[in-house]
């Protein structure tokens, strides 16, 4: 019988893991000898750690092969107790070794004590090696401690307010935090957000039902963690009747607003007390002030990329005197036609019907949109805008007078050059208080109808404020007895604008007006809300603007913008503080409604009117100025 190392060279084969040889020492009797088999050997760096509940700590395993492994090697953990967490992070391989680092994390409720957890090494054809990995889990360190904000509310009956509970971590203790609440009275609702605080605050909303017992009591907060000595705060709320005709004494009206001008959340504050949201009642919000002043606040969203959040502070009596009427006019959403008619080269015409403009450069049907339901007029007014302010030739002005068209029908036709054709008055106006680098714009609208819906006639710019220029009205002839012009003009400088606006029946009867004193430039700095701009205006407005002090800024980057306005009479005079509030306890707030933590165009200004609402009023002026910068 032949052999293998009679017939072909001694070589060496491997086969399975084992080293087969034709000939040396260890022969077996069927002529194969066995070499050492691969295997791998496990180390833990350190082997034994100390942990306190609600903390975690990190070892490093390493697999090492020999006798031709060469890895990688997988690593896993087992034996691991409830409340602790083991984590392997991926292994990296350096020649024959294999390196993970384990980290090992214990909730704040796992009982101290030493836990073994097994680290286990396996690879391809060899062995499964383990090592133990002594925890020793001690009771939690640091601790943490309580704050209430506000620490004292008001509520009427069925209203809710939320507080912030704040939670400073000490020692770097990281635990869950258990919070519940005592001491409520009957027809009080209190509910946490979350329950269980695993950050450094939670919300807490107090409700009163309509059936809320009225009076004071105190709320006690209590705070708990596993290991660590339960911490308290205090609440004080007080609860009052409802108003006895159960709407409030404050009423804010949106019932003319479109669809995107009302609000998606709506919210009051009686005096300096915690902002509170408050629900409407067919696009209505009704509220009680008890307080000298107080105020509302609304976000609007016109669409996904779109939004606005309005806040007026005011004093009692201005909240109280009348229903608030946000959109004076009301908004519809029908869409009408007209057709123009004699409309030449260089010349524009604006139509209005409603309340809704349009803008036509050439003859030809014209789409109105968002025209409410009813009856108005129609007018249309021709100019030369090439030249920037009418001229006798090229004004002219077409009323059709109540018309109240069906949606998708032409409200009538506008023809510039038909018998029914309106030639304008003419007289000069002059434009008083200009400063050196002041440049004029302005316009011309008509009000008609009880509801003093507004028309634009035209606008007009001009480089020399002192030359009277020449305006345009309508004559007595097609005026009816409630119709009124009403005057703007706006000078720009720089960072300032200032703006001057008058009402009149019968054209010509302004032949001046007076632009008042601009704005100083304030103090506006980031108050560091976090995820948006909360930003603060210190400043003072000349005691000509006496309504109301503004402050706005939107983003440079978003479609977001906000605005506080606040009355003088709210302020107790012109010098104003006026920070953005923080809306982040307040129940349905959504900071991204808010500009970003991108830079921001800011304006602030005061303003001034004889009138309330709308301008319909002979002699009813205006007043504004504003000073814009960006950060």
């Amino acid at each position: 019988m032949r052999t293998f190392a009679r017939l072909f060279p001694l070589v060496a084969v491997t086969v399975a893991g084992s080293t087969v040889v034709g000939c040396g020492s260890g022969v077996s009797s069927d002529g194969i000898t066995t070499g050492p088999k691969p295997q791998i050997s496990i180390a833990l760096e350190p082997a034994a750690a100390t942990v306190a509940a609600g903390g975690s700590v990190a070892f490093t395993v390493k697999v090492t092969g020999a006798n031709g492994f060469a890895g990688p090697a997988s690593i896993s953990v087992s034996g691991v107790p409830g409340g602790v967490t083991a984590t392997v992070s991926s292994a990296q391989l350096a020649g024959t070794v294999t390196t993970s680092s384990v980290t090992v994390a214990a909730a704040a409720s796992v009982v101290p004590g030493v836990y073994q957890l097994t680290v286990s090494g396996s690879g391809s054809g060899v062995a499964g090696v383990a090592a133990s990995f002594a925890l020793t889990v001690s009771a939690p360190t640091g601790g943490f401690s309580l704050l209430a904000n506000p620490s004292t509310v008001s509520l009427t009956q069925g209203s809710n307010t939320t507080a912030t509970i704040s939670l400073a971590r000490t020692a770097g203790f990281a635990g869950g935090i258990g919070l519940s609440v005592s001491g409520m009275s009957s027809g009080l609702v209190a509910t946490f957000n979350p329950s269980t605080a695993t950050g450094n605050s939670a919300a807490l909303s107090i409700a009163a039902t309509s059936v809320a017992v009225t009076g004071t009591v105190t709320l006690t907060i209590t705070a708990s963690a596993a290991g660590l000595p339960s911490q308290t705060a205090a609440i004080q709320v007080t609860v009052t009747a409802a108003s006895t005709s159960g709407n409030g004494d404050v009423t804010v009206d949106f019932t003319n607003c479109a669809a995107a001008a009302k609000p998606v959340w709506f919210a009051r504050q009686d005096g300096t007390a915690t902002w509170t949201q408050v629900t409407s009642t067919s696009d209505v919000y009704r509220f009680t002030i008890s307080s000298a002043g107080g105020g509302y606040a609304y976000a609007t969203t016109g669409d996904a990329t779109h939004s606005a959040v309005t806040v007026s502070l005011l004093s009692r009596s201005e909240l109280t005197a009348a229903p608030i009427l946000i959109c004076p006019q009301s908004t519809g959403n029908k869409t009408v036609t007209a057709t123009i008619r004699a409309v030449g080269t260089s010349q524009t015409s604006y139509v209005s019907i409603g309340g809704s403009t349009v803008e036509a450069s050439s003859e030809g049907p014209v789409s109105l949109t968002k025209v409410p339901n009813g009856t108005y007029d129609l007018i249309g007014w021709r100019w030369n805008s090439a030249r920037g302010i009418n001229t006798a030739s090229d004004s002219r002005g077409v009323i059709l007078r109540d018309v109240n068209a069906a949606a998708g029908e032409s409200a009538g036709t506008l023809d510039f050059s038909a018998a029914n054709v309106i030639s304008p008055i003419a007289w000069g106006v002059s434009f008083n208080g200009a400063v050196a680098g002041d440049a004029f714009s302005g316009s011309m609208s008509y009000h008609t109808g009880a509801s003093c819906v507004p028309a634009v006639l035209y606008t007009f710019s001009t480089t020399s404020p002192a030359v009277p220029a020449l305006a345009y009205g309508i004559p007595p002839e097609a005026q009816r007895a409630t119709d009124y012009h009403v005057l703007r003009v706006v000078a720009t400088n720089g960072p300032t604008t200032r703006i001057a606006q008058q009402s009149f029946h019968s054209a010509g009867g302004v032949s001046s007006l007076r632009l008042r004193d601009p704005i100083s430039a304030p103090q506006v700095s980031d108050l560091g809300a976090a995820g948006y701009r909360r930003l603060q205006v210190v400043g003072s407005t000349p005691s000509i603007y006496s309504s109301m002090v503004v402050f706005s800024y939107t983003d440079a980057v978003a479609a977001r913008s906000a605005t506080v306005q606040a009355s003088v009479a709210a302020l107790g005079g012109n010098a104003a503080n006026i920070a953005f509030p923080d809306f982040s306890g307040v129940v349905g707030w959504n900071q991204l409604w808010m500009p970003a933590t991108s830079s921001v165009n800011w304006t602030f200004g005061g303003t001034a009117a004889t009138y309330t609402g709308l301008p319909c009023t002979e002699g009813a002026t205006y007043y504004a100025a504003f000073y814009s910068e960006s950060m």
